[in-house]
C-alpha cells in the first residue's frame, strides 16, 4: 500500500510538472508574441514620426522659402544707382556691383545623385536662391510647375528647373536644401550660385 501511495504521488508530481512546463511554454510563446507586437508597433510609430518630420520640414521650407508664382519676378542681382552731377542735368545710371561679396564653397548631397559642388556668394539683395544650371547634374534637377523669371540688368531669363531635395554643405556646415532655382546664369563675374541671406537667418546662421 505504501508503494502504491508513492507511485500515486509520483504520478501526480509528474502531471503537475508536465502542466507547469506547458504553462511555461505558453508564457514563453505569449512573451515572444507580445515582443513581436511591440517591435511592430515601434516600427510603425517610427515610420509615422519620420513621415511627420519630413512633412513638417517640407512645410517649414515652403513657408520660409515660398516658390515664386507666375506673376512674380525674382531679382537675384544687386543693383546700384549712381548719379553724376556736372554742368548738365544729372542722369541716373545703373551698374551691377562687382563680386566683392563673401564667397563660399558649396557641396550638394542629393539622394540617387553623385556629389557635386560649386562656389556661391551670400547676397543680401537676392530675393531667391539660384544656381547656374550648367554646374548641376541632370539627375539633381526637377521641373518647376510655375513659370519663374529672373531679371538681370540687361537680360530676363526663365527658370524651368530647381534643385531636388537633399542636403548641402556651406563651408562644412550642413543644411537642408531650400528652393534653389536653376537656369543659365550668364554672369560676367563668373558667379555660379547666389544664396540669399534670409536662408541663413532662418537656419539660425551668423549673418545678419
Amino acid at each position: 500500500k505504501q508503494e502504491e501511495l508513492w507511485q500515486s504521488k509520483e504520478s501526480l508530481l509528474i502531471r503537475d510538472l508536465t502542466n507547469a512546463l506547458k504553462i511555461i511554454d505558453q508564457l514563453r510563446n505569449e512573451k515572444e508574441r507580445l515582443e513581436e507586437q511591440k517591435d511592430e508597433k515601434i516600427k510603425k510609430l517610427k515610420a509615422q514620426l519620420q513621415k511627420r518630420k519630413e512633412e513638417v520640414e517640407v512645410q517649414f521650407f515652403e513657408e520660409e522659402f515660398p516658390p515664386l508664382g507666375s506673376s512674380q519676378v525674382a531679382r537675384p542681382f544687386m543693383e546700384a544707382e549712381i548719379h553724376h552731377f556736372g554742368n548738365a542735368t544729372s542722369s541716373p545710371k545703373v551698374r551691377k556691383i562687382t563680386n566683392q561679396l563673401y564667397n563660399v564653397k558649396v557641396e550638394f548631397d542629393i539622394p540617387d545623385c553623385s556629389t557635386f559642388g560649386t562656389t556661391a556668394i551670400i547676397d543680401t539683395g537676392a530675393s531667391a536662391c539660384c544656381i547656374n544650371k550648367k554646374v548641376v547634374p541632370k539627375e539633381a534637377l526637377e521641373p518647376l510647375i510655375d513659370d519663374v523669371f529672373f531679371n538681370g540688368l540687361n537680360s530676363r531669363q526663365q527658370a524651368t528647373h530647381k534643385i531636388k531635395q537633399g542636403n548641402f554643405l556651406i563651408e562644412g556646415n550642413k543644411f537642408r536644401i531650400p528652393i534653389i532655382y536653376a537656369f543659365d546664369m550668364n554672369d560676367s563675374n563668373g558667379i555660379e550660385m547666389l544664396i540669399r541671406a534670409n536662408f541663413l537667418r532662418s537656419m539660425k546662421g551668423g549673418i545678419r
